[in-house]
């Protein structure tokens, strides 16, 4: 079995079968959307258990609107 990260953020899963020093391959099937797009060769994003049953996806964080709070001149805070 194959696994691969479509276009659009969805894990796909192959047959390959190896037969007389050629492989032939199935038909693509959609297992589960990700929030992964575009795929990146660059980074690892996903791996799979030897068995194909599971994975782990390394995803984006959902988007949020924190604030963050930036101290300036710090340290003379300190000695007062």
């Amino acid at each position: 079995m194959m696994f691969y990260l479509a276009p659009d953020g969805k894990m796909m899963a192959v047959e390959v079968r190896s037969t007389a020093g050629s492989l032939d391959f199935g038909r693509p099937n959609p297992l589960f959307p990700t929030r992964l797009n575009p795929p990146s060769a660059e980074v690892d994003q996903y791996d799979v258990t030897r068995d194909g049953q599971r994975f782990i996806v390394v995803t984006p964080p959902a988007e949020s609107r924190q604030t963050m709070n930036l101290i300036v001149n710090w340290p003379a805070l300190l000695r007062n």
